[in-house]
C-alpha cells in the first residue's frame, strides 16, 4: 500500500484541524476512542487543504484517517 503525502497542521487542538497536500479523491474520517465516527468529509477532490472543526466535540483523544482507494494514513488528535 502506498503512503499518502499529506500534512496535519496540529495534533492538539481546541478548534480547527488543518490538513494539507490532499490530491485526488479522498475520504477523511474522525473517530473517537470507541471507534465511533464523529466527522466525515467525503470526495475531497484536488484541494490543497481542508479544515475540520473539532470545537463541538468533547475533550479527549480522536483518530483522524485520510485515505483513498490506494492508501490511507491515521493520526492521533487530542482535543483540549
Amino acid at each position: 500500500m502506498r503512503k499518502l503525502d499529506i500534512s496535519i497542521g496540529q495534533k492538539q487542538t481546541d478548534g480547527l484541524v488543518y490538513i494539507g497536500h490532499i490530491l485526488g479523491n479522498a475520504q477523511i474520517e474522525v473517530r473517537n476512542s470507541l471507534g465511533q465516527i464523529v466527522s466525515v468529509c467525503s470526495q475531497v477532490i484536488d484541494r490543497k487543504s481542508i479544515q475540520i472543526d473539532m470545537s463541538g466535540v468533547p475533550v479527549g483523544s480522536y483518530f483522524l484517517s485520510v485515505g483513498n482507494s490506494k492508501a490511507f494514513k491515521t493520526y492521533k488528535l487530542v482535543v483540549q
